[in-house]
């Protein structure tokens, strides 16, 4: 039986698949397994949850623990197989310096994606906008992020874009974000009573909250209009264009029903025969 255990199914060098060698390969991954889950357990569960943990922090520093606990689990796994972990660090140490060369920006990626999860700078469920795109952080993987767009698509983003540009992450504020509606009037319109339209306009909408403050500001005296600015103040961030368009769709009925002229450019054409 012990001959059986130990007999060489495959031999290279220093490495020996035995039988005895694949059951403990098993069992270290079960175990690192069963530990990974009992942690998580341990500190989602209990411990983040009653120290008031952010869940995005959470999943940050489980997902660190996940990658520890298997780390430690593949040392285990080379030792059964029969390498020899000096080594192994030895020849890793030559083999990082030859695929960095090759792998600048994998490596880039990786370092970033640690320097995400223990920073928590983005966490999962942030609303973040990048290149111009609104998106909600659905996942924090090792060398990439999945983010869902407002068109429901998801998109794979490296970590060392999250890290080196510049992303707005809204849900760090602590307040609601600001936006602004750009509008035009004729010089004929009483100025005070399209901004009460403005204002009744921003008011009517429950996604717009009363405070702080919607607030009309006179931007500038065109040429044949006056630029007015509406400026609100709303929570929904991932759907603000859909708040934006109502906004924009109530203020043109406004000014249809109180007869407000919103001008354009005239042009005099003269032909010369």
């Amino acid at each position: 039986m012990s001959g059986l255990w130990n007999y060489p199914l495959l031999k290279f060098g220093s490495f020996t698949l035995t039988a005895g060698s694949l059951f403990y390969t098993a069992l270290i991954l079960l175990f690192a397994k069963i530990v990974e889950v009992f942690l998580y357990r341990l500190f989602i569960r209990t411990y983040a949850k009653k120290r008031e943990i952010d869940p995005g922090r959470a999943f940050a520093v489980s997902r660190i623990i996940k990658y520890v606990i298997y780390f430690i689990a593949f040392l285990f796994i080379l030792k059964a197989f029969g390498f020899k972990l000096s080594a192994v660090v030895l020849g890793s140490a030559g083999l990082l310096v030859g695929l960095g060369l090759g792998l600048q920006n994998t490596f880039s990626d990786l370092l970033a994606g640690f320097i995400l999860l223990i920073e928590g700078n983005i966490a999962v469920g942030d609303i973040v906008v990048i290149d111009g795109m609104v998106g909600v952080v659905r996942n924090i993987k090792l060398r990439t992020t999945e983010i869902k767009t407002r068109d429901l698509v998801f998109i794979i983003v490296p970590n060392s874009k999250l890290v080196g540009n510049n992303v707005t992450n809204w849900s760090h504020n602590e307040s609601p974000a600001r936006f602004t509606i750009d509008v035009q009037v004729g010089y004929k319109e009483d100025i005070e009573k399209v901004e009460r339209i403005l204002l009744t306009a921003a008011a009517s909408l429950p996604d717009i909250v009363p405070n702080p403050k919607p607030t009309v500001q006179v931007v500038a005296l065109g040429e044949y209009s006056i630029s007015l600015k509406l400026v609100i103040y709303s929570d929904e961030l991932f759907f603000i264009e859909k708040v934006l368009s109502d906004l924009r769709k109530k203020i043109l009925l406004d000014f249809r029903s109180n007869s407000i002229d919103i001008p354009y450019p005239l042009r005099e054409v003269k032909v010369v025969s």
